[in-house]
């Protein structure tokens, strides 16, 4: 299990295999429940129905067992199996009930079979993976350390003393006045005080032991020979946790203080685990999220800041609402979680800030691996389809980022950036939000208009520039040219933030000219000083659609004397399909000059591809999503041959980004792929790879 945040589910670690078994009328819905446990360490068999597993459990009973309700037709007949097999075995099997339904009838009849623990699907794998540790260890608790606190009384003492036969540690402290050092000293599982003992108040030491946060949890039971109505309005204030008369049988008394131990000692995990991770979902919680944001803000960083914050919200499902059911969300929610957990590594980590908001703390500030990850996770909860009783919802997000720069002060701050780059995204109706949301989304965009718009007059923009390797080894030097924008800090704040709102001002297509012109006065000195870099840039949708575009570039051009074909032109896939004559004639403007063009984020949708036929083009940039796992995903790589192929008989050639490792290019180029980008290589930076200029 790994060791990081995301994986430290307080699980204690497995000096054996521990072994769990499945019990479902759905072999394929056990058999992915039981890959999940496995990777855990876990060891896990599926079964269909109660006769193969009866005769497995006998032969090597499991430590525990997860049960499809489905299959209990019959709580008793089901009883008397499990009975069967625990007398055969003589071994206590816990039970974890599955069902998709949660009405009280399922919970209920879940109970009367014995079942510890109840889950509702669709199942939050965090949460099954705590029960499961916590029901694996039930009996790791070797000896119960039992004190007594009392005054010498003959009677009490033999009968605690007695619970030795039952394999219980027993101290009696006769003096109570010395309780806090004896408690301190023997650290016991549960205490026992007599209620009757004379000179001091019982009531009272209770009180005193509460007070003290060590012993805060520990589970005290008073006996008394006294009536005790007497006590029953003092013991709750006291925060004893039962009051037994005497006489009591040696046996009652065990099994009440086993009890009450393992009751505690199951709470003080339960503790553990809710402190960092939210209940519904299994992801981490709102607090540590903030807590962890405050951590990064608080780290030593450069200009490309610390880290981002990336903010996603559910957009609203009208039949959801019109069901007005918690089961529906909360089904979203655990779906959309255990969407995220699959996707985010670590170190980075991933929360659930509310019913319909999550949230990443990524320790990149690579903007392509950013934008990647954004749409990965789009695109994996918009397929993550949930079905309750039957009835099927596709959920959809909205997603903003925030960088951790400089500028940033708090985790609040932080995240309201995010969440309001998220707004900037979202394609909600006006009537769909609120007069207060609405304010704040227009206070926003007011702010960002009025510091993109003075960041263009003052140039407050910079380029940072990342390599473009050929894979075939041929001395190139392409480069890739990425925007940030300055805060009065100096701190870079990244496109992902502040561009969604540049777009609604109707500014993105004064930025494309603001890059375009500077990467032109970037070229010329690169050239002077001997080297010649080709330069990649992206255009926005609103570009797209400027038909006086390729006249500007031109003049640009022949304003320095460059070479035009040293620039490329970068345009969305789709981009492309949402404005196809646009720009098939932009295309054709910009070849026309000597520029040439590139289809960018290719790939994500097959269906798609056939704009590959109706554009004139020089490289397909394929999406990252395909490349990121590269080396194991087979039906990512089989997609990217394809793709190689098609490019590769229209004369053009293909760049894969994203590029995580070194151990990828084998694979790639295997797969056909002519170039190759990613942060491993190089991260965008401000000047040109000194390697790269020395092979010009």
């Amino acid at each position: 299990m790994s060791s990081s945040e995301e994986a430290n589910l307080n699980f204690d670690s497995h000096e054996k295999q521990l072994q769990v078994y499945f019990v479902f009328t759905d072999i394929l819905a056990g058999q992915r429940l039981a890959n999940q446990v496995r990777n855990y360490g876990y060891k896990a068999r599926v079964f269909g129905d109660f006769d193969s597993f009866s005769q497995a459990a006998i032969q090597s009973p499991p430590q525990t067992i997860l049960v499809d309700t489905q299959l209990i037709t019959d709580t008793y007949l089901f009883k008397d199996k499990l009975f069967h097999i625990e007398h055969t075995t003589g071994k206590n099997i816990p039970i974890i009930a599955i069902s998709e339904q949660g009405d009280i009838q399922t919970r209920i009849a879940a109970i009367e079979s014995g079942a510890s623990i109840f889950i509702q699907q669709p199942v939050n794998m965090a949460s099954m993976l705590n029960h499961l540790d916590q029901l694996c260890h039930l009996g790791t608790i070797e000896q119960e350390k039992v004190l007594l606190i009392s005054d010498g009384s003959e009677n009490i003492e033999r009968t605690v003393s007695a619970l030795k036969k039952f394999d219980m540690s027993v101290t009696c402290c006769n003096l109570p006045e010395r309780i806090l050092d004896v408690m301190d000293e023997t650290a016991p599982d549960v205490l026992l005080l007599n209620g009757d003992i004379t000179g001091i108040d019982a009531i009272q030491l209770a009180k005193i032991i509460r007070q003290e946060e060590q012993f805060f949890d520990t589970p005290v039971l008073m006996l008394t020979k006294r009536d005790k109505r007497i006590f029953d309005e003092l013991v709750y204030d006291a925060g004893i946790d039962a009051l037994l008369g005497l006489p009591i049988s040696e046996e009652d008394l065990a099994a009440i203080i086993r009890s009450k131990v393992h009751r505690a000692y199951n709470l003080r995990r339960e503790y553990r685990y809710l402190a960092k991770h939210d209940a519904k979902t299994g992801l981490f919680n709102k607090d540590y999220f903030y807590e962890k944001v405050s951590q990064a803000i608080a780290m030593p960083s450069t200009t490309k800041g610390s880290g981002t914050i990336i903010y996603i919200k559910l957009k609203d499902i009208p039949e959801l609402a019109e069901s007005n059911s918690t089961s529906y969300k909360r089904a979203i929610a655990i779906s959309v979680g255990n969407v995220l957990r699959s996707k985010i590594t670590p170190p980075n980590i991933c929360a659930c800030l509310s019913s319909d908001v999550f949230a990443i703390l990524s320790y990149s500030t690579d903007e392509r691996e950013i934008e990647s990850a954004g749409e990965t996770i789009r695109q994996s909860i918009d397929n993550a389809s949930v079905s309750v009783n039957g009835k099927y919802f596709d959920p959809q997000v909205d997603i903003g980022v925030c960088l951790i720069s400089g500028q940033i002060k708090s985790a609040s701050t932080a995240i309201l950036r995010a969440k309001n780059a998220c707004h900037a995204t979202t394609h909600f109706d006006a009537y769909a939000r609120t007069q207060e949301q609405s304010a704040e989304i227009t206070d926003w965009q007011q702010h960002w208009t009025k510091q993109i718009s003075n960041a263009l007059q003052d140039d407050q923009f910079r380029l940072v520039y990342q390599p473009i390797a050929n894979l075939g080894g041929h001395p190139e030097s392409l480069y890739e040219v990425f925007l940030r924008m300055q805060d009065d800090h100096g701190s870079d704040i990244l496109p992902q933030e502040f561009l969604p709102f540049a777009e609604q001002a109707g500014l993105s297509n004064k930025i494309d000219r603001w890059v375009i012109d500077h990467a032109v006065h970037v070229l010329s000195e690169q050239i002077h000083m001997g080297h010649k870099p080709i330069l990649f840039i992206k255009l926005f949708p609103a570009s797209i659609q400027d038909s006086d575009l390729p006249l500007f570039i031109e003049q640009r051009f022949l304003s320095t004397g460059i070479d035009s074909s040293r620039f490329v032109f970068q345009i969305t896939q789709q981009s492309a399909i949402d404005h196809l004559d646009a720009a098939t004639g932009l295309t054709h403007g910009l070849k026309k000059i000597g520029s040439k063009i590139v289809i960018e984020h290719f790939g994500k949708n097959p269906a798609q591809d056939e704009i590959m036929g109706k554009l004139d083009f020089d490289f397909i940039k394929i999406d990252g999503s395909l490349v990121v796992d590269i080396n194991t995903n087979i039906e990512s790589q089989n997609r990217i041959i394809k793709i190689a192929e098609a490019v590769s008989q229209q004369k053009a050639r293909t760049i894969a980004s994203l590029v995580q490792d070194a151990s990828s290019l084998a694979v790639l180029y295997r797969c056909g792929v002519d170039y190759i980008q990613g942060y491993f290589m190089q991260e965008p930076a401000d000047i040109f790879s000194p390697e790269e200029q020395l092979k010009n």
